[in-house]
């Protein structure tokens, strides 16, 4: 299982601090990409739904199984799933 933490640069974007800390803290491991450093990763959001950051993606054997936003439950399953 892969996890992507597309995110805003955290000065600017409390959700996006939020959500690295919460991913830290149960120490999944993630790859953080700068949207506003990337416009590939901000039409990938974009094209999922999303219209603001964070936005967590979950890859297993490339293909993308799950996308969520800051959600505590839903980064507590990814530690269970782990």
């Amino acid at each position: 299982m892969e996890i992507t933490l597309y995110s805003l640069p955290e000065a600017q974007c409390v959700r996006c601090r939020g959500a690295s800390i919460a991913l830290r803290n149960r120490k999944i491991d993630y790859d953080k990409v700068m949207i506003n450093e990337s416009p590939d990763a901000l039409a990938f959001v974009k094209s999922l739904g999303y219209e603001s950051a964070p936005v967590i993606v979950v890859r297993k054997d490339g293909e993308v199984v799950d996308h969520f936003g800051f959600v505590i439950d839903k980064i507590d399953g990814l530690k269970v799933a782990a």
